[in-house]
């Protein structure tokens, strides 16, 4: 921590000094943003009284320790030679949650300029990688409406498992396991003023192989609502950055108790080349930049 008298030095340093300072001990990473929410665990029961042990929400962040950076992965993903791109969006970040460093916040502590003006560094220079909507939720309810105008690089890890009306014959599943769909992130995304890079990683959930036809042929429709900035009143951000790459993790855990033969029989008709998956990508990125 830092002492009173060291406190006052560093304070009498240039605006400019001080920025480059906070920026070396706080800023121009990648974060990995994790939330886990309360849960309550019973024990007992029988003869014995039941015992309710509550444990409160957790946040954790960890810097990104990846060997290529966001817009790397993503040339990666339209250059890849191979007829169908099969890592998911986290293949890249394995190594970050083998006990990754973390920001010392102590400086956040310190007083209350510092806590201003590092804050606002944290803020603006930082990446932001999400992978979970309730951790995109809760992180954005954090944000006072000063701290959501400083933010300016995120990235969004999405798993949509499709409901989209018209996708299903049957009833809707339930939509606990549509987070994406349910929470809308462009209505977030509008809320943040100064976001000028956003990079989105789309993994294809799905119920049926034949869902991925049908959204085909629906082109776009079925991802607009998650991404009409333009419905909202805040409107766009201005983007000058976006990156979209479009996988197929759930693919290969969908299909392994099919026989091989069967297998390449569905995926010969279902599943997504790269060049459609490319395709796709860029119709998403340039509907995002033109809202």
């Amino acid at each position: 921590m830092t002492s009173p008298s060291g406190t006052r030095d560093l304070l009498s340093l240039p605006k400019e000094v001080r920025d480059r300072i906070w920026s070396e001990v706080l800023g121009d990473r990648t974060i990995h943003l994790r939330y886990t929410p309360a849960y309550t665990i019973c024990s007992g029961g029988g003869s014995r009284p039941t015992v309710e042990k509550r444990t409160p929400a957790k946040w954790k962040h960890g810097i990104c320790a990846a060997d290529l950076s966001e817009q790397s992965i993503y040339q990666q993903s339209i250059q890849d030679e191979e007829g169908i791109w099969r890592q998911d969006c986290d293949n890249h970040h394995d190594k970050c949650e083998n006990k990754p460093s973390t920001l010392d916040l102590r400086l956040l502590r310190t007083n209350h300029q510092i806590h201003k003006e590092a804050s606002a560094i944290l803020l603006r220079t930082n990446l932001f990688s999400i992978n979970d909507e309730k951790c995109f939720v809760r992180f954005m309810q954090s944000l006072d409406p000063a701290r959501k105008a400083m933010l300016a690089k995120l990235h969004l890890s999405l798993t949509w498992q499709t409901t989209v009306d018209g996708l299903f014959q049957a009833p809707r599943p339930d939509p606990d396991l549509n987070p994406w769909n349910r929470h809308m992130p462009a209505t977030l995304i509008a809320q943040l003023s100064s976001l000028h890079t956003l990079h989105i990683c789309m993994a294809q959930g799905f119920y049926d192989q034949k869902i991925l036809g049908k959204m085909k042929r629906m082109g776009l429709s079925w991802v607009a609502g998650l991404l009409r900035f333009g419905d909202h009143e805040a409107g766009a951000p201005l983007l000058k950055t976006v990156t979209v790459s479009l996988t197929d993790e759930e693919w290969d855990r969908s299909l392994k108790d099919v026989s091989w033969t069967k297998r390449r029989k569905i995926e010969r008709k279902w599943r997504w080349t790269l060049k459609e998956r490319q395709e796709f990508g860029e119709k998403v990125r340039q509907r995002i930049l033109n809202t």
